[in-house]
């Protein structure tokens, strides 16, 4: 048995599901993709085939769970082609994606807000430094606007009449 180096060692797996969409009834067909990879790895090739598809099972097993709980939030959040509604099992996910770069957005903003300040305050102020500090202000006051006004379009969404799950096709592994 001959060992090598991997720098990377992939596996993919493609899952089609389909879906009804709630407000126009058109079906739609997607599929998604789940990667699974080894990285920098010391093993026989075979060895890091099988890691890597080991990995892509532990994420279907994950997904799998997820979906008989009706946890959809795994799948891509993207509205439907013809009407751009957002279904129901999609907004867990929308919710989740605005937790998480919302926070981010506006740490990262107002700590540029902080240095600009800082800056200002430790130095002798000059055109750009106020204009820096002007736009970082400008930045988070548009960065709290655009969560605002997407957080309240996650909770103005209308409920459907009836919740119609995707169907996912799972693979044979």
């Amino acid at each position: 048995m001959e060992y090598t180096q991997h720098t990377s060692t992939t596996e993919t797996i493609h899952i089609p599901y389909s879906f009804q969409c709630e407000k126009c009834g058109k079906q739609h067909a997607k599929t998604l993709t789940i990667p699974g990879g080894v990285g920098v790895a010391i093993m026989s090739e075979k060895a890091a085939q099988r890691r890597a598809l080991d990995d892509v099972r532990k994420r279907i097993a994950k997904f799998k769970n997820a979906a008989d709980r009706d946890d959809y939030s795994w799948l891509p959040s993207v509205p439907c082609p013809d009407c751009s509604y957002t279904q129901s099992w999609q907004v867990k996910a929308l919710k989740s994606e605005l937790r998480g770069y919302g926070f981010l957005g506006i740490v990262l903003v107002i700590a540029l807000d902080i240095l600009c300040i800082t800056v200002l305050v430790l130095t002798k102020p000059n055109f750009l430094l106020w204009l820096s500090a002007g736009l970082a202000l400008v930045g988070t006051i548009m960065l709290v606007g655009y969560l605002i006004r997407k957080s309240n379009r996650i909770r103005r969404m209308p409920r459907a009449p009836h919740s119609l799950k995707p169907n996912v096709e799972w693979p044979e592994l």
